[in-house]
């Protein structure tokens, strides 16, 4: 004799480079029969076989934990740039030095220019995740951003230290945001956390601005400014969730990622 009970469940795993989301049908298998029993008064126990089906996968192959990171690694540099533009930029004798480098001096003046134009507002290099807009970094401030704040390494191995430190503290940060330590449950979430000067200050060592470390504690990360950056991505992958439910859209029966 063998009794049959179904449930089907959603698996969503954003791990670090993939979204991976399958919905299941667990069938348990409930087999009566297989021992005698003489006495029905000795519990002989009970057998159960589980058997799992595929009803569906989905998931995205370029978003996950990473990509938040990375928006939060973006941030950071944003508002670095945006701390030593204004440094260099506050004292009308410091806007033009002999022995700046051009693509820098550009940079600079860009940053002057874009306050000139816009009441005073600082905002040149971070307008694009008060937006919540990655492809306006891309297409608008990725390049001098960089000049200020240098952590390609593709052709410049020298930075990759300078790049990982940063990143790091990126992730820190992320996961700060995000995770409710044991024990703090009732405390919940930050709305905000503080870089670590003493990671971000390699980026800015080539401009030879004699920073210390307590002069960047008030670049922070704000929760609403990492959402609103993955907002949109995020729930891209619930309604891939939501479809596989429901039944529409993808019903794929291989891990085959759109």
């Amino acid at each position: 004799e063998i009794t049959l009970y179904f449930q089907n469940l959603l698996f969503y795993d954003m791990g670090g480079g993939t979204t991976d989301i399958a919905l299941l049908e667990i069938g348990l298998e409930e087999l009566t029969g297989i021992v005698p029993v003489v006495d029905r008064t000795n519990n002989m126990g009970r057998y159960f076989v589980v058997r799992p089906r595929i009803l569906g996968l989905t998931g995205r192959d370029n978003f996950a934990g990473d990509n938040v990171t990375l928006a939060v690694f973006r941030i950071l540099k944003s508002k670095l740039a945006t701390k030593v533009a204004n440094l260099l930029t506050s004292n009308p004798s410091n806007l033009k030095k002999p022995d700046r480098s051009p693509a820098v001096q550009q940079t600079l003046d860009a940053f002057v220019e874009f306050k000139t134009q816009h009441d005073q507002q600082d905002t040149f290099f971070t307008r694009w995740f008060t937006a919540g807009n990655s492809k306006d970094y891309e297409k608008g401030v990725k390049e001098a951003i960089n000049i200020l704040i240098p952590t390609n390494f593709r052709n410049k191995p020298e930075l990759q230290p300078t790049f990982f430190e940063m990143w790091k503290e990126a992730e820190r940060i992320k996961q700060a945001l995000s995770t409710v330590p044991p024990g703090y449950e009732q405390v919940g979430l930050p709305k905000s956390i503080a870089a670590t000067g003493e990671k971000l200050l390699p980026a800015i060592k080539h401009l030879n601005l004699g920073f210390q470390e307590y002069e960047l504690s008030d670049i922070q990360v704000s929760a609403e400014e990492m959402e609103r950056i993955i907002l949109q991505e995020i729930k891209n992958t619930f309604e891939k969730a939501r479809n596989l439910c429901i039944g529409q859209g993808e019903k794929s029966q291989t891990p085959e990622m759109k």
